[in-house]
């Protein structure tokens, strides 16, 4: 904890520094760059004024030769041509009457010689250039520019600052828990049970340890302790056995013989096991790696996609841009039950690795992609990678977790996947926004490489006896019937599991990207808006399970979490009312990370008590494993829902469909869970109190 305030402390204060350099540096460049355009225009109009000998008021095109060097300078407000009388020739940028009749009469009243960018005119840095005609001045070129681009600028500066900031202080946190646990904390609980074994008397197991670090060198020196104890025993055995051999007596024989048995059962010094440190936390590191390689391209992968999709093809132009993301979801949903089987038949570290190479391929393959059907083709093959990765992760934690810490090493495995999704868009659309969307994949493949290294020394060959929740028997159409018509698994999956995947896949990874680039917002700006969600739902989501579990009123906090996420949609209604539709859209990233937070552990929960009921015909495993793959159905369905409710009501009223659409769903499961549940609860209780 100190070690994390103590680097979070450093990154404020330099960063607090850098901006404040920015500011410094920032507007004298902006005005340099205005002085340059000034005087490359100024130069232009007078060829053509004195060289051309063209009348200054009958130059042709000078609207539209201002509107395109506005267009490509966005940092100039307005450009002006006037003669030394003060009449205005030529005026683009201004927009406003009273702005406009402002700049006009301060034009006017501006005197020859007046020194570029020290005149403001209604919060605009006015710069004046003077045009030469047969030797003296006869015209002037002015060029306008607002402080407040400098503002945006630095306030844009200061948000991918702070994004930075997050972002380094989560991966830091990430591989300090890795590397601290496992090169301290494991190997020395490794030792705490050696110790306890060796005061039960038995030294026969050994430590094992690749470190060569201060931890490693006690494992080493323990180990030799063992070694030497195992020795000497071993010589205490020859001696003993010597010395029975030598006795004529038996009853000698057999004394010493006694003893050598007594202490053969208070002591055992052979047939050992190797005490290694694996664990289910090993897979934090290597999954967050890949998750955050994935998700770097969220930000931005449905504006890529319209770069390659054709307009005049016979499909809409939305779906097209939505298939790649829905066959990326439908890939990786058909790779879940193929790679819960090769992780029984192959091991979890190699099936993690064949998911790495195959994502590997697909980045890569994305970075060289030259047409749409290309773009498609690796974003399968990348999809294939991910659901090959996720179930290895999961049934490396399912094989490892100790009983007693099994919901414990789950939330290990839930809290890398929240943690790469926050990371992944906002840097993302940093680095997109700098090199483009091809380089962007291109480390996105890089650091899927670096996650399939650290299994490959991390994680070891063997593998464990036992199956993973998702590699359990295929359920036959009899135990699909029975969990479909079982009332509670049934509501869960269709009125809250699946429609909160359809707003992951269909509204935070297809519509706010696109609907933020169509507002002009950066690849950047998109993705630390895209970050808020992960933020609220990770910020909640332990102190929420921690009330459900004290409560019991799982179906509740699903309704509740679900009735937010709506409500937060229907905010796009009345965007006006809350400052513009990219307010109303954060609202809605933000209520859909609060709804997300209170309905996830409260729907493991009631798919845990489901699972309880049939453990001894279909199984708890073969339960939760249906539930994972049924509820990815929604992840498959939401980038087409989403594309239709876009092409039908445009992107404002598609936010709000999709909050009608919850409210409807969690109204009908009030009906079917919360009120049953609590119907039964209250029973329960007067019972107990009868």
């Amino acid at each position: 904890m100190l070690s994390s305030f103590v680097l979070l402390t450093g990154q404020i204060a330099i960063s607090w520094f850098a901006v404040d350099s920015f500011e410094e540096i920032l507007e004298p460049q902006l005005k340099q760059k205005a002085n340059v355009v000034g005087y490359a225009v100024s130069a232009q109009i007078q060829y053509a004024v004195d060289d051309l000998m063209i009348p200054p008021d009958q130059l042709v095109g000078m609207d539209s030769f201002f509107d395109n060097l506005l267009q490509s300078n966005q940092d100039i407000e307005y450009l002006a041509f006037r003669d030394s009388s003060g009449s205005v020739l030529f005026l683009t940028g201004i927009e406003g009457e009273q702005t406009y009749r402002n700049i006009l009469s301060r034009l006017a009243e501006a005197q020859e010689g007046d020194e570029n960018f020290q005149v403001e005119i209604d919060g605009l840095l006015d710069g004046s250039f003077p045009v030469f005609v047969g030797g003296r001045i006869t015209h002037y070129l002015h060029v306008g520019v607002s402080s407040e681009h400098v503002r945006s600028q630095l306030t844009e500066i200061l948000y991918e600052v702070i994004a930075v900031i997050a972002i380094s202080w989560l991966v830091t946190l990430e591989f300090l828990r890795f590397f601290i646990g496992t090169r301290v904390f494991r190997p020395m609980d490794n030792i705490r049970r050696a110790l306890s074994e060796g005061s039960a008397g038995i030294f026969a197991n050994q430590l094992v340890s690749r470190t060569r670090d201060e931890v490693g060198q006690l494992i080493s020196n323990f180990n030799r302790m063992l070694l030497h104890l195992q020795s000497r025993y071993s010589d205490f055995h020859f001696e003993v056995q010597e010395l029975k051999n030598a006795q004529i007596d038996d009853n000698i024989s057999k004394k010493i013989a006694d003893v050598k048995v007594d202490v053969d059962k208070q002591y055992r010094f052979t047939q050992g096991i190797q005490l290694r440190t694996r664990h289910a936390s090993q897979i934090r590191v290597p999954l967050f790696l890949f998750v955050f390689a994935e998700e770097m391209s969220r930000s931005f992968l449905p504006l890529f996609v319209s770069q390659h999709a054709a307009h005049d093809l016979a499909i809409p132009f939305e779906y097209l841009v939505g298939l790649p993301i829905t066959l990326f979801m439908l890939a990786a949903m058909i790779a879940t039950p193929f790679g819960g089987t090769l992780v029984d038949r192959l091991g979890t570290r190699r099936v993690f690795l064949i998911g790495i190479f195959a994502a590997t391929l697909g980045f890569i393959g994305n970075f060289l992609t030259q047409s749409y059907f290309d773009l498609v083709l690796w974003r399968v093959l990348t999809g294939i990678g991910y659901g090959l990765v996720f179930i290895a992760s999961e049934g490396w934690v399912t094989q490892n977790a100790a009983k007693s810490t099994r919901a414990a090493s789950t939330g290990i495995f839930v809290h890398a996947v929240y943690v790469g999704f926050i990371c992944g868009p906002p840097l993302g659309g940093i680095i997109a926004d700098r090199i483009g969307y091809e380089g962007t994949f291109l480390i996105s493949a890089v650091l899927a490489i670096i996650s399939g290294y650290m299994v490959y020394q991390v994680l070891d060959r063997g593998r464990t006896e036992g199956l993973t929740a998702s590699a359990r028997p295929v359920l036959s159409a009899g135990n699909w019937f029975q969990l479909l018509t079982d009332v509670r698994f049934a509501g869960v999956v269709l009125l809250s599991s699946i429609p909160g995947k359809i707003m992951l896949a269909g509204f935070i990874a297809y519509l706010v990207p696109l609907f933020l680039n169509d507002l002009g917002h950066s690849e950047s700006s998109i993705g630390r808006i895209m970050m808020l969600y992960g933020l609220s739902a990770i910020a909640l989501i332990r102190f929420v399970a921690r009330l459900a579990d004290r409560s019991g009123g799982y179906g509740f906090l699903v309704a509740l979490g679900t009735a937010i996420a709506g409500l937060g949609c229907l905010v796009s209604i009345f965007a006006d009312a809350v400052g513009g539709p990219t307010n109303a859209l954060i609202i809605a990233v933000l209520a859909l990370g609060v709804g997300h937070a209170l309905t996830l552990t409260s729907q493991n929960s009631i798919i845990q008590q489901v699972a309880v009921q049939y453990q001894n015909t279909i199984g708890v495993a073969s339960v939760i494993g249906a539930y994972r793959l049924v509820e990815r159905i929604g992840m498959v369905i939401g980038p087409i829902i989403a594309a239709v409710l876009i092409s039908v009501f445009g992107y404002q009223y598609a936010i709000a469909a999709f909050g009608f659409l919850l409210l409807g769903l969690i109204l009908l499961f009030v009906f079917v869970i919360v009120i049953p549940d609590w119907r039964n609860r209250s029973r329960g209780a007067a019972t107990v109190n009868v």
